[in-house]
Protein backbone atom coordinates (compact mmCIF):
# COMPACT_ATOMS: atom_id res chain seq x y z
CA UNK A 1 0.00 0.00 0.00
CA UNK A 2 3.30 2.15 0.37
CA UNK A 3 3.59 2.45 -3.51
CA UNK A 4 -0.19 3.09 -3.89
CA UNK A 5 -0.06 6.48 -4.91
CA UNK A 6 2.65 5.62 -7.89
CA UNK A 7 0.63 2.59 -8.88
CA UNK A 8 -2.74 5.11 -9.56
CA UNK A 9 -0.25 7.93 -11.11
CA UNK A 10 1.47 5.83 -13.63
CA UNK A 11 -2.21 4.30 -14.19
CA UNK A 12 -3.39 7.34 -14.96
CA UNK A 13 -0.19 8.60 -17.15
CA UNK A 14 -0.58 5.85 -19.09
CA UNK A 15 -4.16 6.51 -20.37
CA UNK A 16 -6.03 4.29 -18.21
CA UNK A 17 -9.19 6.42 -17.86
CA UNK A 18 -8.84 7.43 -21.92
CA UNK A 19 -10.51 3.76 -21.53
CA UNK A 20 -13.29 4.74 -20.13
CA UNK A 21 -13.61 7.65 -23.00
CA UNK A 22 -13.22 5.61 -25.73
CA UNK A 23 -15.60 2.93 -24.53
CA UNK A 24 -18.20 5.34 -24.05
CA UNK A 25 -17.59 7.13 -27.63
CA UNK A 26 -17.79 3.63 -29.33
CA UNK A 27 -21.06 3.04 -28.24
CA UNK A 28 -22.43 6.52 -28.98
CA UNK A 29 -21.27 5.96 -32.56
CA UNK A 30 -18.14 8.13 -32.86
CA UNK A 31 -16.03 6.01 -33.79
CA UNK A 32 -14.88 3.93 -36.83
CA UNK A 33 -15.49 0.36 -36.74
CA UNK A 34 -12.40 -0.59 -39.45
CA UNK A 35 -9.28 -1.97 -38.31
CA UNK A 36 -7.04 0.59 -39.07
CA UNK A 37 -8.93 3.87 -38.03
CA UNK A 38 -10.08 1.90 -34.49
CA UNK A 39 -6.40 1.59 -34.26
CA UNK A 40 -6.47 5.66 -34.29
CA UNK A 41 -9.32 6.49 -32.31
CA UNK A 42 -8.09 3.92 -29.53
CA UNK A 43 -4.97 5.66 -28.99
CA UNK A 44 -6.44 9.21 -29.65
CA UNK A 45 -8.92 8.49 -26.75
CA UNK A 46 -6.73 6.65 -24.28
CA UNK A 47 -3.85 9.40 -24.43
CA UNK A 48 -4.89 12.01 -25.30
CA UNK A 49 -8.67 12.07 -23.24
CA UNK A 50 -5.97 11.08 -20.67
CA UNK A 51 -4.47 14.39 -20.04
CA UNK A 52 -7.54 16.09 -18.75
CA UNK A 53 -8.71 12.84 -17.29
CA UNK A 54 -5.79 13.52 -14.97
CA UNK A 55 -6.01 16.89 -14.27
CA UNK A 56 -9.35 15.82 -12.95
CA UNK A 57 -8.12 13.46 -10.46
CA UNK A 58 -5.65 15.66 -9.54
CA UNK A 59 -7.83 18.24 -8.60
CA UNK A 60 -10.34 15.81 -7.29
CA UNK A 61 -7.56 14.32 -5.06
CA UNK A 62 -6.49 17.97 -3.78
CA UNK A 63 -10.17 18.68 -2.71
CA UNK A 64 -10.48 15.44 -0.71
CA UNK A 65 -7.04 16.04 0.78
CA UNK A 66 -8.51 19.32 2.22
CA UNK A 67 -11.22 17.98 3.45
CA UNK A 68 -11.48 14.06 4.11
CA UNK A 69 -8.27 14.31 5.50
CA UNK A 70 -8.55 17.40 7.73
CA UNK A 71 -11.63 16.41 9.18
CA UNK A 72 -11.58 12.43 9.30
CA UNK A 73 -7.91 12.26 9.45
CA UNK A 74 -7.49 9.11 6.49
CA UNK A 75 -4.63 8.14 4.83
CA UNK A 76 -3.15 9.22 1.70
CA UNK A 77 -3.93 5.39 -0.01
CA UNK A 78 -7.59 5.99 1.16
CA UNK A 79 -7.69 9.42 -0.06
CA UNK A 80 -6.56 8.17 -3.48
CA UNK A 81 -8.63 5.58 -4.10
CA UNK A 82 -11.84 7.51 -3.28
CA UNK A 83 -9.99 10.35 -5.96
CA UNK A 84 -9.79 7.43 -8.12
CA UNK A 85 -13.67 6.22 -7.68
CA UNK A 86 -14.55 9.93 -7.79
CA UNK A 87 -12.45 10.86 -11.17
CA UNK A 88 -13.75 7.30 -13.03
CA UNK A 89 -18.02 8.65 -12.36
CA UNK A 90 -17.38 12.06 -13.48
CA UNK A 91 -15.18 11.02 -16.52
CA UNK A 92 -17.99 8.29 -16.89
CA UNK A 93 -20.82 11.42 -16.66
CA UNK A 94 -18.55 14.28 -18.63
CA UNK A 95 -18.11 11.98 -21.54
CA UNK A 96 -21.66 10.75 -22.07
CA UNK A 97 -23.37 13.85 -22.02
CA UNK A 98 -20.63 16.17 -23.80
CA UNK A 99 -18.75 13.49 -25.17
CA UNK A 100 -20.31 13.87 -29.23
CA UNK A 101 -20.08 17.84 -28.92
CA UNK A 102 -16.71 17.50 -28.35
CA UNK A 103 -15.97 15.02 -30.95
CA UNK A 104 -17.95 16.65 -33.34
CA UNK A 105 -16.42 20.32 -32.60
CA UNK A 106 -12.64 18.82 -32.96
CA UNK A 107 -13.52 17.12 -35.99
CA UNK A 108 -15.52 20.65 -37.76
CA UNK A 109 -12.22 22.36 -36.61
CA UNK A 110 -9.91 19.85 -38.29
CA UNK A 111 -12.62 19.62 -41.52
CA UNK A 112 -12.52 23.83 -41.50
CA UNK A 113 -8.43 23.82 -41.38
CA UNK A 114 -8.33 20.75 -44.12
CA UNK A 115 -11.32 21.89 -46.63
CA UNK A 116 -12.25 25.33 -45.64
CA UNK A 117 -15.44 23.81 -44.80
CA UNK A 118 -16.75 22.51 -41.69
CA UNK A 119 -19.52 20.70 -43.20
CA UNK A 120 -17.80 18.42 -45.03
CA UNK A 121 -14.82 15.82 -45.08
CA UNK A 122 -13.23 13.58 -42.46
CA UNK A 123 -16.04 12.53 -40.12
CA UNK A 124 -15.11 10.68 -36.59
CA UNK A 125 -17.71 7.63 -37.27
CA UNK A 126 -18.36 6.02 -39.88
CA UNK A 127 -21.27 6.78 -42.49
CA UNK A 128 -23.23 3.83 -41.33
CA UNK A 129 -24.17 6.03 -38.33
CA UNK A 130 -26.17 8.17 -40.09
CA UNK A 131 -28.98 6.29 -39.05
CA UNK A 132 -29.36 7.73 -35.84
CA UNK A 133 -31.09 4.42 -34.16
CA UNK A 134 -34.65 6.87 -33.63
CA UNK A 135 -36.72 4.58 -35.60
CA UNK A 136 -37.41 8.00 -37.80
CA UNK A 137 -34.91 7.50 -40.75
CA UNK A 138 -36.54 6.13 -43.76
CA UNK A 139 -34.13 3.25 -44.77
CA UNK A 140 -33.77 1.57 -48.95
CA UNK A 141 -31.95 -1.59 -49.56
CA UNK A 142 -30.56 -2.30 -52.95
CA UNK A 143 -28.26 -4.49 -54.37
CA UNK A 144 -25.02 -3.34 -56.39
CA UNK A 145 -27.24 -3.84 -59.34
CA UNK A 146 -30.13 -1.29 -58.12
CA UNK A 147 -31.99 -4.53 -57.44
CA UNK A 148 -34.81 -4.12 -54.03
CA UNK A 149 -33.34 -5.83 -50.96
CA UNK A 150 -35.73 -4.37 -48.17
CA UNK A 151 -37.22 -1.24 -46.76
CA UNK A 152 -38.61 0.75 -43.74
CA UNK A 153 -37.83 2.71 -40.69
CA UNK A 154 -34.35 1.57 -39.67
CA UNK A 155 -34.28 1.05 -35.59
CA UNK A 156 -31.07 -0.16 -34.96
CA UNK A 157 -27.79 -1.67 -36.63
CA UNK A 158 -24.99 -3.78 -36.02
CA UNK A 159 -21.21 -3.16 -37.14
CA UNK A 160 -17.57 -4.70 -36.41
CA UNK A 161 -14.31 -4.32 -36.65
CA UNK A 162 -14.59 -6.40 -40.06
CA UNK A 163 -17.25 -3.90 -41.72
CA UNK A 164 -19.73 -7.15 -41.00
CA UNK A 165 -22.90 -4.92 -40.73
CA UNK A 166 -26.64 -5.81 -40.13
CA UNK A 167 -29.59 -3.61 -39.67
CA UNK A 168 -33.43 -3.88 -38.11
CA UNK A 169 -36.08 -2.24 -39.85
CA UNK A 170 -39.62 -1.73 -38.90
CA UNK A 171 -42.48 -1.84 -42.37
CA UNK A 172 -42.84 1.62 -43.75
CA UNK A 173 -45.72 0.46 -45.48
CA UNK A 174 -47.82 -2.98 -45.61
CA UNK A 175 -49.04 -4.33 -48.57
CA UNK A 176 -46.57 -2.59 -50.94
CA UNK A 177 -43.62 -2.65 -53.67
CA UNK A 178 -40.30 -1.10 -52.80
CA UNK A 179 -40.21 1.82 -55.29
CA UNK A 180 -37.12 1.15 -57.56
CA UNK A 181 -33.57 2.47 -57.15
CA UNK A 182 -34.08 5.20 -59.98
CA UNK A 183 -37.39 6.92 -58.27
CA UNK A 184 -35.96 6.70 -54.47
CA UNK A 185 -32.34 8.53 -55.68
CA UNK A 186 -34.30 10.68 -57.66
CA UNK A 187 -36.24 11.60 -53.83
CA UNK A 188 -32.88 11.41 -52.50
CA UNK A 189 -32.02 15.13 -54.17
CA UNK A 190 -34.78 16.72 -52.54
CA UNK A 191 -33.93 17.82 -48.73
CA UNK A 192 -37.85 17.85 -47.80
CA UNK A 193 -38.51 14.99 -50.41
CA UNK A 194 -39.01 10.86 -50.10
CA UNK A 195 -40.62 8.08 -51.84
CA UNK A 196 -43.34 8.04 -49.66
CA UNK A 197 -46.28 10.56 -49.97
CA UNK A 198 -47.05 12.45 -46.81
CA UNK A 199 -43.71 12.27 -45.44
CA UNK A 200 -41.28 14.93 -45.30
CA UNK A 201 -37.74 14.90 -44.88
CA UNK A 202 -34.73 17.16 -43.54
CA UNK A 203 -31.86 15.32 -45.27
CA UNK A 204 -30.73 12.20 -47.04
CA UNK A 205 -27.88 10.38 -47.46
CA UNK A 206 -26.54 7.43 -49.90
CA UNK A 207 -24.15 4.63 -48.40
CA UNK A 208 -22.63 2.32 -50.48
CA UNK A 209 -21.16 -0.57 -48.87
CA UNK A 210 -18.92 -2.40 -51.67
CA UNK A 211 -17.43 -4.85 -49.45
CA UNK A 212 -21.01 -6.72 -48.82
CA UNK A 213 -22.51 -4.84 -52.05
CA UNK A 214 -25.40 -3.30 -51.11
CA UNK A 215 -26.17 0.69 -51.15
CA UNK A 216 -28.52 2.05 -48.40
CA UNK A 217 -30.53 5.09 -48.91
CA UNK A 218 -31.39 7.15 -45.79
CA UNK A 219 -33.85 9.77 -45.59
CA UNK A 220 -33.99 11.68 -42.15
CA UNK A 221 -38.14 12.31 -41.70
CA UNK A 222 -39.65 14.88 -39.53
CA UNK A 223 -41.14 13.70 -36.56
CA UNK A 224 -44.65 14.90 -37.16
CA UNK A 225 -44.76 13.38 -40.68
CA UNK A 226 -43.99 9.62 -40.31
CA UNK A 227 -46.74 7.39 -41.52
CA UNK A 228 -46.81 3.82 -40.57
Amino acid sequence: MNNINQIVTTFLAAGGLGYINYWILEKLDLTSSSSGEKAVHTTFSSLLCSIPDFFIYLFIKWGLQITLKKYFNLSNDVINFIALFIAMSVIFLITVYFGKKIITSIYWILRKITTGNGKTGVEPSEPWTAIDKTGKNLVYLYNLNHEPIAYGYGEDYSGSSDSNYSINLQPAQENSEQLSYENVVHNAYFSDGSPIKGVLCEESHIYVNLKQGFIMVIFKTKKSTKVK
